[in-house]
């Protein structure tokens, strides 16, 4: 079924009884937002997703998806549709929503998925493995993306019956790159796998271990709510998981505190040694000074006249590149 003749009700209904091709990586520790524990308890209904409308940058990807497609279609002669809905019929509760499918061009045996990405430039750099090759906006490429894309893309191919898929990225805003992923059977059947084990867990109340720093944001939000009639406060003595919890959170809490001392301590040190001049070089790590005026801070409503926000006293940041 194609995503845009969806009414809002269905997509909801469709994503809640499934885990999306974007959310896999969770079930593998790669998510970037999203932890397994987070999404046990949204599929589960005891957790609303994080609503991201009004992220700028979730937005502005959104609109620039079919200028992307459209470039990247024009540049190698494909044609291209609107992505569907597909549910995995190997793997119940295994679904993947596709941003575009090529059905025409590259000698292709059938339709392929077409996941679009807008990334920065710093970020493709560092996250995505290009190894001999040389990019190019006119060829197709052969370049390794972050496991959570990748994951993404081999789920699409599975529930889409394609042995090829594509990823259609825009990096730094001006390079347009298309990038062909072949179909890998055994990171799909670990997806099935992992997918099934998931919602055996889900429907025997059993959630994942916690194990991951992005879960604190799920964790907070599901119990977040106002009650007046918390119940008492609990005796976790015999929690060997809650105990060692403890111990981690009160051993890295001193470390933060030792680090922050010693991190003070060191540049109380390099600013003195620096004094006045525009900066210093070490070693062949260059330490560079600017100065930041002083701000009163601004002057906010008419019952709070002579209160002020955002001050900041005049001072001297400092900048560190490594050699």
């Amino acid at each position: 079924m194609k995503i845009s003749e969806m009414s809002e009700r269905e997509w909801h209904e469709l994503r809640a009884k499934n885990v999306g091709a974007s959310e896999v990586a969770a079930l593998f520790g790669v998510h970037k937002q999203m932890s397994a524990w987070e999404l046990h308890h949204i599929k589960a209904g005891g957790l609303e997703p994080r609503d991201l409308s009004d992220n700028v940058r979730v937005r502005c990807g959104r609109n620039l998806e079919s200028g992307i497609a459209l470039s990247i279609a024009e540049i190698h002669n494909l044609g291209i549709e609107a992505g569907r809905y597909l549910e995995d019929v190997f793997c119940k509760g295994l679904a993947a929503s596709l941003d575009y499918e090529i059905i025409s061009g590259l000698g292709l045996d059938g339709p392929a998925p077409l996941e679009i990405k807008n990334v920065d430039g710093l970020i493709f750099k560092e996250n995505w493995f290009v190894g001999p090759e040389t990019l190019s906006s006119d060829r197709i490429l052969d370049i390794e993306p972050p496991l959570h894309i990748d994951l993404q893309l081999q789920t699409q191919m599975a529930c889409a019956g394609a042995d090829v898929g594509f990823l259609g990225v825009m990096v730094n805003g001006n390079m347009p790159l298309l990038i062909r992923r072949e179909r890998h059977e055994k990171a799909i059947t670990d997806i099935r796998e992992k997918v099934s084990e998931f919602w055996g867990n889900v429907h025997a109340k059993k959630e994942p271990l916690i194990n991951e720093p992005s879960a604190l944001d799920a964790v907070t939000r599901m119990y977040a709510n106002q009650r007046n009639d918390r119940p008492a406060a609990i005796d976790l003595s015999h929690d060997n998981e809650a105990g060692d919890a403890l111990s981690r959170y009160l051993d890295a809490s001193q470390q933060r505190k030792d680090f922050e001392k010693e991190e003070k301590t060191a540049k109380a040190i390099l600013l003195a040694k620096i004094g006045e001049a525009r900066g210093a070089s070490i070693n062949g790590t260059e330490i560079k000074m600017s100065d930041v005026k002083a701000f009163a801070g601004k002057e906010i409503t008419p019952e709070m006249i002579g209160q002020f926000i955002g001050a900041r006293a005049a001072h001297r940041r400092m900048s560190v590149k490594g050699a």
